[in-house]
């Protein structure tokens, strides 16, 4: 997080949210294609630590679009509605489990990051 934090502050939240979106689609692209476990580690934890940087970034963007006055409650609605895909993202996926690979999951996961780049 404190990575992330540091090139939003230097670079701004918009910069710094395209080069985390496009890590970690990157990330997702290539995860399918690990070739041992170590490597399939480094991975993940690539993955998560672009999940924190959302943590850091977030904050950010809530200051830059609703003034800082407002950063709190707003950023309060923001984290909240990650509750919505933290509930609905793992019932999605073991659907798409069930029916499809989990390289086809890893392309999916990676297709909206990318759409979240833009």
């Amino acid at each position: 997080r404190l990575l992330w934090g540091i090139v939003g502050d230097l670079f701004g939240f918009r910069c710094a949210m395209l080069c985390l979106c496009g890590s970690q689609a990157f990330l997702f692209l290539t995860l399918p294609h690990c070739i041992d476990a170590s490597m399939y580690g480094v991975w993940l934890c690539g993955i998560m630590f672009c999940v924190g940087g959302n943590y850091s970034l977030f904050p950010l963007a809530c200051a830059s679009y609703f003034g800082e006055v407002n950063v709190g409650s707003n950023y309060g609605f923001l984290f909240f509605a990650q509750s919505v895909s933290m509930l609905l993202g793992p019932t999605i996926s073991g659907e798409v489990l069930a029916r499809y690979s989990p390289d086809i999951l890893c392309y999916i996961v990676c297709a909206f990051t990318f759409l979240a780049a833009l």
